[in-house]
């Protein structure tokens, strides 16, 4: 998944993850039909939940903040949970594509480092 940034460079494995990322994200939210709003009230809510609860209330605010969104719009409980899983298990992905790539990142750099103090 190679692609070019605005000045013509080839992007970085970094850069590569959060395309990659993005894209992966998007179509699986889509395909659940998770509208943008709800993805920004889960967004503001990970936020908020990330100061109240030490380590892991991002996840947890973000979730939360997702079901209940997604309950507000459907008025379902069953139907707010399956939509809420599916944009989870895409944001999952998303995140696991990006920590792949910054470990390649970190990888490389650190062959770069070794190669260049053992040549000296």
């Amino acid at each position: 998944m190679g692609g070019v940034d605005g000045r013509g460079d080839r992007l970085s494995p970094r850069g590569r993850g959060l395309v990659g990322q993005r894209g992966a994200d998007g179509a699986k939210a889509q395909a659940a039909e998770v509208p943008k709003r709800s993805i920004a009230v889960a967004i503001a809510c990970g936020l908020v939940g990330m100061y109240l609860i030490p380590v892991v209330g991002l996840f947890v605010g973000f979730g939360a903040g997702l079901l209940a969104s997604e309950y507000l719009r459907h008025r379902d409980f069953r139907s707010a949970l399956k939509s809420s899983v599916e944009a989870l298990k895409a944001t999952g992905i998303g995140i696991l594509v990006e920590f792949g790539m910054v470990c390649l990142a970190g990888s490389v750099w650190m062959i770069g480092v070794t190669a260049h103090f053992a040549t000296r």
